[in-house]
């Protein structure tokens, strides 16, 4: 099973991930974590690593690297990256970094399930860090209107998104025999 997780910057899908994550073991479901941004991620981590810089500050240096590598036909590299990671992989896959329609329709295979998180502009403005806003980036407005499976909500308490996702993975799970 893949688990495709798509939203604006700050909506919350890494934690909706991870509620994901805790909730399928109750089912008896684990999951691999993959990344499309992986390659990226490997080359940028040693900066704020050594450095000590949080990772949040370097979220416009990826969004340069994808748009550099995209404008010079060199986003299929990365897919093909992804994919050798996903071939590699046993069992359960969840993806919380699916920023572009080419890597969400990449996923589209048979039985993936696409989540989208929403969260207002107030709050996700909120949660970012000072200089990390912006709100018309490519990256955050290309799927806007992409189909999903699922909608959750994330406006309100940790509570109810964690309601929200269990209800989500109720109507995935319980058809899953295991």
């Amino acid at each position: 099973m893949i688990i495709s997780i798509i939203g604006r910057i700050r909506s919350g899908k890494s934690t909706v991930r991870k509620l994901i994550e805790q909730e399928a073991a109750t089912y008896g479901i684990t999951f691999k974590h993959v990344r499309f941004a992986d390659p990226i991620y490997k080359e940028v981590e040693d900066f704020y690593d050594r450095w000590d810089i949080p990772y949040r500050k370097f979220r416009p240096l990826f969004d340069a690297i994808g748009e550099v590598l995209a404008e010079h036909g060199k986003g299929d590299k990365v897919n093909q990256y992804f994919v050798d990671q996903l071939l590699h992989t046993r069992g359960n896959i969840i993806v919380d970094d699916c920023r572009r329609i080419s890597q969400t329709d990449f996923l589209k295979w048979d039985g993936t399930i696409t989540i989208r998180v929403n969260s207002d502009n107030t709050t996700r403005k909120e949660r970012c860090a000072p200089g990390e806003w912006t709100d018309n980036h490519i990256s955050d407005t290309e799927l806007d209107r992409y189909p999903v499976d699922f909608n959750i909500k994330n406006d309100g308490s940790l509570e109810n998104l964690k309601s929200a996702v269990k209800d989500v993975c109720k109507n995935i799970f319980s058809r899953i025999k295991t």
